[in-house]
């Protein structure tokens, strides 16, 4: 018992401390999740890679590229249709409870639909938070819900954007999708939004794997939908420049073209510097997105 806690406490330290941005503060913390990890899956293999760096890189890009063009064609069909059909979303007439149901459906109603698609996109994103808490999902978390190029799991690319494991970085990263998206919707349709985020995401996590396997950092793991999210800012900041935003714990409000400049700059610096603390490539793909 001694020696699997000993273990644990090498691996947090080492490596899996910077995969999860789990700082040396809250190594107790991150000591019991990934009891659980370590119960489901004995080691952490570093065994040799399926695929050659080129192919990693190729294989990401290929799927990047695809996905991108899938989501704007669905986005062309679907805003098509929505304008042939007018119809608009509704909860309904509910005999009981008419009411509630009456002011929920009153309140949905008066929504844009882009701040409707990101209160969907909030909604899946707190399932898959919750769904880290399920011991039975844990082999399909680890192995879906990380970003690793190691894995040659492409799927990764996407179903990491919705992945969180700490409230902070999940209540930071929704509240800011949500509050940009009033902004988002005098850009676009909400199609192209939903095509736009996705996709941004994918992006981002390319950008991710790409830094990862050009410095032999196959095995390290992310997760999050800060990428999709810098993009969303990347983007407003461009067609709004002069728009203000309040950033904890700031007391102040920042342009948004300042302050998008001193995220990329902030990116752009430890990403030089080689830090792992956060995934910083990926937001300067969700930037490079964007801009």
């Amino acid at each position: 018992m001694n020696l699997g806690r000993s273990l644990i406490r090498t691996v947090l330290n080492s490596k899996l401390v910077h995969k999860f941005d789990c700082h040396p503060t809250t190594l107790k913390t991150c000591e019991k999740n990934y009891q659980k990890f370590f119960n489901t899956r004995s080691t952490i293999s570093n065994n040799t890679l399926k695929y050659s760096n080129n192919s990693l890189i190729v294989k990401s890009a290929i799927y990047t590229i695809a996905f991108t063009g899938a989501c704007y064609s669905v986005a062309v069909i679907a805003n098509y249709e929505r304008i042939r059909m007018k119809k608009s979303i509704s909860f309904g007439d509910y005999p009981k409870f008419s009411e509630l149901r009456r002011k929920i459906n009153n309140y949905w109603n008066n929504l844009s639909d882009v701040k409707k698609a990101a209160a969907v996109i909030v909604f899946v994103n707190s399932l898959v938070f919750f769904a880290w808490r399920i011991p039975s999902l844990q082999n399909t978390m680890h192995k879906y819900f990380l970003l690793s190029p190691a894995s040659g799991i492409n799927s990764q690319m996407i179903l990491s954007t919705f992945s969180h494991l700490q409230l902070f970085h999940i209540l930071f990263n929704m509240v800011a999708l949500y509050s940009m998206s009033d902004l988002i919707s005098k850009i676009l349709p909400v199609e192209q939004f939903v095509a736009y985020y996705l996709s941004s995401g994918v992006f981002a996590s390319f950008m991710s794997s790409f830094f990862k396997v050009i410095r032999s950092n196959h095995h390290s793991k992310s997760l999050g939908a800060s990428g999709a999210i810098v993009s969303c800012f990347a983007l407003s900041s461009l067609v709004f420049p002069h728009s203000k935003f309040y950033v904890f714990p700031i007391p102040f409000e920042i342009e948004a073209q300042t302050l998008f400049k001193l995220l990329v700059s902030f990116d752009l610096l430890f990403l030089i510097m080689g830090s792992r603390k956060m995934d910083h490539a990926a937001h300067l793909g969700g930037a490079l997105y964007g801009w």
